[in-house]
């Protein structure tokens, strides 16, 4: 049984690094939203830990498939200041996807108080990302 759910979760975050290729950033945004509050859900459940590692990779897909879009609300900016808001931006998936391998980690070492304290650290970037970012 553990195999077979190891399989799925494996299976479900190739499939999620592949799916995040061709989405839009309110797609992708949406995906890791959804992701993350499964996480939170389980994050105090050890036996659920080799399942919030694999929606960690599922996020860090989204991340990285965000990188190289840029926000509506940037993208109409007149240079320099697009050129600066593209750079803060970048930097703040970059900060996440920190956040996140730090978050799977703690679930790979059974640490999950930590990852509990983590996560509540990943919803403030998350927060200030879309302040800065999501003006919709």
């Amino acid at each position: 049984m553990k195999v077979s759910k190891l399989f799925v979760i494996f299976a479900s975050s190739i499939l999620a690094v592949s799916a995040f290729g061709n989405t839009s950033i309110a797609t992708a945004m949406k995906e890791m939203s959804t992701a993350l509050k499964t996480i939170t859900a389980q994050a105090s459940i050890a036996t659920d830990n080799a399942s919030s590692a694999a929606l960690c990779d599922q996020i860090t897909a989204g991340i990285e498939a965000a990188k190289s879009q840029t926000p509506d609300s940037v993208a109409s900016l007149p240079d320099p200041t697009r050129a600066q808001q593209e750079q803060a931006y970048v930097a703040l998936l970059n900060q996440l996807e920190a956040q996140v391998a730090t978050l799977k980690a703690d679930f790979v070492a059974g640490n999950n108080a930590q990852a509990v304290t983590d996560i509540a650290a990943i919803g403030s970037t998350k927060k200030t990302g879309h302040t800065q970012f999501n003006k919709n």
